[in-house]
């Protein structure tokens, strides 16, 4: 799990949509999920997760994100 954020307790977007994966699909073993942090007015693809959008004072408009890659095999 690879998360672009280093900080302290809870876990990321990405390791919630995986975890929820296996929940929900007990025979699945591979998951491929990812977080994404974009400034602006994103384009999010189908199925993502919002786990934050607002207003920062700093940047601006900020969108985190969480997806799932529906395309990865189970075994």
């Amino acid at each position: 799990m690879l998360e672009q954020s280093w900080r302290v307790g809870g876990p990321t977007g990405a390791e919630v949509a995986a975890l929820e994966v296996f929940k929900s699909q007990p025979k699945r073993s591979l998951v491929r999920a990812s977080c994404f942090e974009v400034f602006g007015e994103p384009e999010l693809p189908p199925g993502a997760r919002v786990n934050y959008s607002g207003d920062d004072p700093g940047v601006g408009r900020l969108t985190k994100y969480s997806f799932v890659d529906a395309h990865v095999d189970a075994a």
